[in-house]
């Protein structure tokens, strides 16, 4: 069975949506990596795919789309930016850019808005995250309460808004 199949038939036995199982067709690693960034609600809920498999079959392909899994990070501008299992890093965010960051696992990042950007911060689990406001507008965090024993450090205007996996 092949990486797309083999998602697939996962995807369907935790529920996945007709919607996405009949569109599904047979997609290459970048187009998959394109559904995860799309389907973040589905892959949170359900910790899918794991850390553990998006590495091993996935590689730089997966970097290439913001997604990090146990890597050191320092980027500037990502599209989007998912940092699982334990990435390590910082991000800058410059300019008129506005971005969305899912920090969730073990993640520990450093984040510092500049200039007008924007951000929607989504931080889960364990992960630690500090926010360095430096923009003249609000930031943004959403703190996923579900199992939280993370941390959140802000610096400047930030506001923390506390969800659960129901609001996603």
């Amino acid at each position: 069975m092949n990486i797309s199949e083999d998602l697939k038939q996962k995807a369907i036995k935790l529920n996945l949506c007709k919607e996405w199982t009949d569109g599904w067709q047979d997609p290459d690693l970048d187009s998959m990596c394109e559904m995860f960034v799309t389907g973040q609600d589905f892959c949170i809920k359900n910790d899918y795919p794991s850390t553990e498999y998006i590495k091993a079959n996935f590689g730089d392909v997966a970097k290439n789309h913001g997604i990090f899994t146990d890597s050191k990070i320092s980027i500037e501008n990502p599209d989007v930016a998912i940092l699982l299992g334990k990435t390590t890093g910082d991000i800058t965010l410059s300019g008129y850019v506005s971005r969305d960051i899912y920090v969730r696992h073990d993640s520990e990042v450093h984040i510092t808005i500049k200039d007008s950007a924007k951000s929607f911060i989504r931080v889960f689990n364990n992960a630690k995250v500090t926010v360095d406001n430096q923009s003249d507008g609000r930031v943004f965090v959403y703190k996923y309460t579900d199992g939280f024993n993370g941390k959140i450090y802000t610096g400047g205007d930030v506001l923390i808004r506390e969800k659960t996996f129901k609001d996603l």
